[in-house]
């Protein structure tokens, strides 16, 4: 700023600047810029066209917008000469010497010319450019934007949000898909309006999903928002994606019963109309639902008759629907159903069988679904070091992307692993970080069995009564929601800490309600653990 008020004097005399007052920094600049901008002549007009492309502009593009091909070269020497620009890769590049040089040259056209050059520059791109187009449609959207160009401007902004969700760069989709929603504010009402907000707010909750959480309400209430725009449109295809957000929702909010009744009707609406789409969608809903209601041989069935309906010539069809990839979601929602049930070696092989699927995806939202759930896999059957060999791997993946409902997750399984190795020290404030992360994106789902988890982690480190309260906790969630699948677990848990505490009798009957749940259940690994733990009960109890 200096720079330019000492220049302009020495171009224009101490006076012209003095005679500014006392006006806010970005008026004096101007001020001090136009004289300096009056004597450019022709170089002006290039100067102004580049301010339009921004802070960087190429000079290829610059020669199609400022419309002076022959001595663009000329104009541009005479603009570096004046300070004002700096040249890169011998003439191929240029860019502003300072962003406030580059603001005021851009604010002193007058908005009719901003929108013809703005226009102009737009239309070079996608004439010229195409592949730069097509990579940053972003850059495209803002000058359709600024030129007032609104059906293109919406339409750019969407594709710029669709691809940051395919690169599972969520903060910049929410970014790109606000902007499109306010642009899209000022199109007049017609069906192609209602598509597109419909468009657009399926891609929101996408991406609200990834950043946010499942559960909170914001998430809830875009997708009720599509939902509702697909019934005035006439239940569209998107239907299907709407009708899955809320399932999400209400999936991760604990609300079982209601999202195993939507996963219901989609299942029965595709075997009514003979839709491989609603039914793929139906298998897949209800499995996933099935498992946290300890429902593991209903969830198997399902969940493999999904995986046998999966088309992968559909690959792209289930991307739009969907956050992460619907086959690897299945493929660890059955291996964890496996592991309950006590088939640990099937269970295993399908947990590898996702992450080989997650890899070659290439989707980091993916592949911390598929690596979160190996990593339960590893910790409950395999050993704490397995654990924490996937969990690494997932917090690497994590630390590129903003995936608030993963992170908490990976850690508390952490918080799990190192209690399991006895480094209480470091697991205990992982275990409460992470538990105040997972409640703060207001999921219910998995609550009561990552309060077990870390009950049983604080019981070795012999905190019994925090472990007490945790699993009292887990025992409350559980009845009100309907989340069984460890009930067997949670009871064996509350067992071995009415035992450090001297209750004997109360820990025979925890086990052997644990053993009697598992066993309803077929529930083989819940049912093995707390027999082994009645067992040992009984040796210890004949020993005193």
């Amino acid at each position: 700023f200096l720079e330019e008020i000492t220049q302009a004097a020495v171009e224009g005399g101490a006076g012209t600047v003095a005679r500014a007052g006392p006006p806010a920094l970005p008026l004096l600049l101007r001020a001090a810029l136009l004289p300096r901008l009056n004597r450019l002549g022709r170089a002006r007009e290039v100067l102004e066209a580049a301010a339009a492309i921004g802070r960087e502009f190429p000079a290829d593009l610059l020669a199609r917008v400022a419309g002076v091909r022959d001595d663009l070269g000329a104009l541009l020497d005479r603009l570096v000469a004046s300070g004002l620009v700096t040249s890169h890769a011998g003439g191929v590049r240029y860019t502003f010497k300072h962003a406030l040089i580059r603001d005021a040259a851009y604010e002193l056209m007058g908005r009719d010319k901003r929108r013809r050059v703005h226009l102009r520059i737009a239309e070079s791109m996608e004439a010229h450019f195409p592949e730069a187009a097509a990579t940053q449609p972003e850059i495209l959207a803002w000058h359709y934007t600024e030129a007032r160009v609104v059906q293109r401007a919406v339409e750019c902004w969407l594709e710029a949000g669709r691809n940051a969700l395919r690169r599972s760069a969520m903060g910049e989709a929410l970014s790109h898909l606000q902007r499109g929603l306010e642009v899209l504010a000022h199109a007049e009402e017609s069906p192609w309006r209602l598509q597109s907000e419909l468009a657009f707010t399926i891609a929101k909750g996408m991406a609200q999903i990834a950043t946010q959480g499942y559960a909170v309400a914001g998430t809830g209430e875009t997708f009720t928002a599509a939902r509702g725009l697909c019934e005035r449109l006439g239940e569209p295809p998107a239907l299907l994606t709407a009708l899955h957000g809320l399932w999400t929702h209400a999936l991760m909010r604990g609300e079982l019963d209601s999202a195993l009744a939507q996963a219901q009707a989609i299942g029965a609406r595709g075997e009514a109309r003979g839709d491989p789409m609603w039914r793929f969608m139906g298998h897949r809903l209800n499995g996933v639902t099935l498992h946290p209601m300890g429902r593991f041989d209903e969830a198997i069935a399902s969940l493999e008759l999904g995986l046998e309906l999966y088309d992968p010539s559909q690959a792209e069809a289930y991307a739009a629907m969907t956050v992460d990839d619907a086959r690897v979601v299945m493929l660890t929602y059955l291996s964890w159903s496996l592991m309950c049930a006590g088939r640990g070696a099937e269970a295993a092989a399908r947990s590898d069988e996702a992450l080989r699927h997650a890899r070659a995806s290439g989707h980091a939202y993916t592949l911390a679904h598929a690596l979160n759930g190996a990593a339960f896999i590893a910790l409950t059957i395999e050993s704490p070091e397995a654990g924490l060999e996937r969990l690494d791997e997932l917090a690497a993946v994590l630390a590129d992307n903003g995936i608030a409902y993963y992170e908490a997750v990976q850690t508390i399984f952490r918080g799990c692993c190192l209690a399991a190795l006895g480094r209480h020290g470091e697991a205990l404030p992982l275990l409460d970080a992470g538990l105040a992360a997972y409640r703060a994106t207001h999921t219910v789902l998995y609550l009561p069995g990552f309060l077990r988890m870390s009950a049983e982690s604080h019981v070795r480190a012999g905190r019994m009564a925090d472990a007490l309260r945790m699993i009292d906790e887990a025992m409350a969630i559980m009845a009100a929601t309907g989340q069984r699948w460890d009930e067997a677990e949670i009871h064996r848990v509350r067992a071995t800490i009415l035992d450090a505490s001297g209750e004997r009798a109360g820990a025979e009957r925890a086990l052997r309600s644990a053993v009697a749940i598992a066993a309803k259940q077929r529930a083989g690994l819940w049912e093995q653990r707390a027999a082994r733990s009645l067992s040992a009960l009984a040796l210890a109890a004949a020993a005193s």
